[in-house]
Order: structure tokens, then C-alpha cells, then sequence
């Protein structure tokens, strides 16, 4: 009996290998995108912010515009949840964000196109003062309604002596 499983084993070892062909394997394939219909593919969205420490609330510190290229410039505002610590070379934040309508208030839900939240790193020990955030979209409208649940991330510089932040944006 023993035998004869042994057998029946290099067998079916035997049928698996001599199944698999090289040539079967295609390590060059390239990968196609995500469809968000049978014809288009559904864009990253790379741009870039720039902002102002101008608080407009308790929470509502840097306010700007970010530039999404080809689908347009939008005003920006972002709300730090993040009490104020002692200093550390590194100093960690999260912060819900507004993506809006371009010169229009931010309060009224008709002008709201993208709304998330993240969580950065500021590193203080360097000048400029560089960081980087990475966080989800939450709510999406149109025309960015296709950004619903992406990821975010935000890398850049902060110069707090002139209030200004610039930076790199890509929802994906």
C-alpha cells in the first residue's frame, strides 16, 4: 500500500511539472489600470498647494489653493486636532481637510468637493522645516467624485517665520 501511494504520488508530481510550461510565464506583462468604466482608466490626481497661516477658527490654521493641473485650481483648508507639545525633533499631527470651491466659503456644503483626514510628521530639527502626511479621502463630490475612498499624500516645507507652506499633492 505504501508502494503504491508513493507511486501515485511521483505520478501526479510527475503530470505538474511536465504541465507547467516556461512559456507559460510572462514576466514582462505590463498591468493594465483600473477601470472605472470598460474605457477609461481612473486618474491619479498630482498637484500642488500653497498655503497661509490665516486661522479662521479654533482648529482652522493653514487655508490655500491647491492645483490639480488639468482638472483645476481649488481653494483648501485644513483643521489640525493636535494639542500643542513640549519641543521634539519630530513633531507628529492629524488634521481633517476641505477641498473647495475656488473663492468661496468652505461653511456652505454646496461649494465642498473632497473631504478627509491625515496623519504627518513635521521635522523640526531641519530648516526648512520639511513634512509629510498621508491619510484617506472621506467624502468626494463632483466633479472629484471619483476620488471617494483613495489614499492621500502630502509632502513639503513649512517656513513659520513668513506663515507660507508649499507642497506636493497626490490622491491616488
Amino acid at each position: 500500500m505504501k508502494t503504491l501511494n508513493k507511486l501515485l504520488f511521483f505520478m501526479a508530481i510527475t503530470c505538474l511539472v511536465l504541465s507547467c510550461n516556461k512559456s507559460d510565464i510572462y514576466y514582462d506583462e505590463v498591468m493594465e489600470p483600473v477601470l472605472k468604466s470598460a474605457d477609461m482608466p481612473i486618474p491619479n490626481l498630482v498637484g500642488t498647494m500653497d498655503l497661509t497661516l490665516s486661522p479662521t477658527s479654533e482648529t482652522n490654521y493653514w487655508n490655500g489653493t491647491v492645483d490639480f493641473g488639468d482638472y483645476g485650481e481649488f481653494s483648501i483648508a485644513f483643521f489640525t486636532y493636535t494639542p500643542p507639545r513640549d519641543f521634539s525633533q519630530v513633531y507628529p499631527f492629524e488634521e481633517d481637510f476641505i477641498i473647495y470651491k475656488l473663492g468661496t466659503n468652505w461653511t456652505e456644503p454646496e461649494n465642498i468637493y473632497l473631504k478627509g483626514s491625515h496623519k504627518g510628521l513635521l521635522k523640526l530639527a531641519k530648516t526648512p522645516i520639511e513634512f509629510m502626511a498621508n491619510g484617506k479621502i472621506t467624502e468626494a463630490y463632483v466633479p472629484l467624485a471619483f476620488c471617494m475612498g483613495r489614499t492621500y499624500h502630502s509632502k513639503g516645507t513649512v517656513d513659520f517665520s513668513n506663515g507660507t507652506c508649499l507642497l506636493e499633492i497626490r490622491i491616488n
